[in-house]
């Protein structure tokens, strides 16, 4: 049973349906993240073998701290609050970017099933203090409702919105699984470690599983839904993406599509600002969130211009 006290609130679980991730820092014991990043040192990371070990379950015997860390209650209750309490967890990878190593190009994890809900979540542990020179992750806010084909994401250079995670050390992403990703060159001297986490519904929820508050909630669901435009879409798009985000939080509060398909319509919000919020927001240069202490900031393009 999870205390209450880790649930996520409701302006968080808006602020992962529209951006595609959260940045959390729970209160780790002093030092488990130098054990952490200790126990890789000296054990190495394993190699990834789909076959033997399909869950990568070896990346827990080469560093036994890193249960520890997926196991606070405070991460526990930020997954249970996405997708229920059930959640199943189904692996663990450790990504390992030696100086000189990185640069990979942009992906999701999920195998293109649309569905715009919130089923899977890739959760991503940073044990170091993370720099621009350590080959962060980017991330490109708001793609997890965008479906292309991974062949095509391989050709996409810099996108104006993109965000370096540079985080500091015991941060962890928690991240829609279809959120666009990539890693970056290293150019330290340092391995940048990076543990990752799948994990996923097994139920349907049939009420809200963070600290909802019904009399308010909604009503601040609404007002982001319509005004928030971290993706820099166009007002077409912007319109869409709108849609899609009422769906997933209906879905997620336990009101599923009726049984001829329909789905409970997104009132209007008193007061929003429609296409005059969308066009300032897609004139802005850059996109900051900070959750939980953390900032996610844009940093200087890494990547030759196409």
């Amino acid at each position: 049973m999870i205390d209450k006290k880790f649930l996520l609130t409701d302006d968080q679980v808006v602020t992962f349906i529209i951006q595609g991730y959260l940045l959390i820092q729970p209160t780790f014991r002093p030092g488990l993240n130098e054990e952490v990043c200790a126990q890789f040192d000296k054990n190495g990371t394993p190699n990834i073998d789909l076959e033997n070990d399909p869950y990568a379950e070896e990346t827990l015997n080469r560093a036994p701290a890193t249960r520890e860390v997926f196991d606070h209650p405070e991460v526990r209750g930020a997954m249970a609050s996405l997708i229920g309490a059930a959640f199943r967890n189904f692996g663990w990878f450790c990504h390992a970017t030696p100086p000189g190593g990185g640069g990979v190009f942009w992906h999701q994890d999920d195998v293109n099933i649309r569905h715009h809900q919130v089923r899977r979540l890739t959760i991503m542990y940073y044990p170091q203090t993370v720099t621009p020179d350590m080959g962060p992750t980017y991330v490109v806010p708001a793609t997890h409702f965008w479906n292309t084909p991974t062949d095509r994401m391989a050709n996409y250079g810099n996108f104006r919105h993109q965000l370096g995670l540079t985080v500091p050390a015991g941060t962890l992403a928690i991240t829609h699984y279809d959120l666009w990703h990539t890693a970056s060159p290293n150019t330290s001297k340092k391995t940048r470690y990076m543990v990752k986490l799948y994990s996923g519904r097994t139920e349907e929820p049939t009420a809200p599983t963070w600290n909802h508050d019904p009399q308010k909630g909604d009503l601040l669901a609404r007002r982001r839904f319509h005004n928030e435009n971290p993706g820099l879409c166009s007002g077409t798009e912007l319109y869409k993406e709108r849609h899609l985000r009422w769906v997933a939080w209906q879905h997620m509060k336990g009101l599923l599509p009726n049984s001829d398909g329909r789905l409970a319509a997104m009132p209007i919000a008193p007061g929003s600002q429609h296409y005059s919020s969308s066009r300032r927001l897609h004139g802005a240069s850059t996109y900051v969130c900070t959750i939980h202490g953390c900032t996610a900031q844009p940093l200087p393009i890494w990547r030759d211009q196409r």
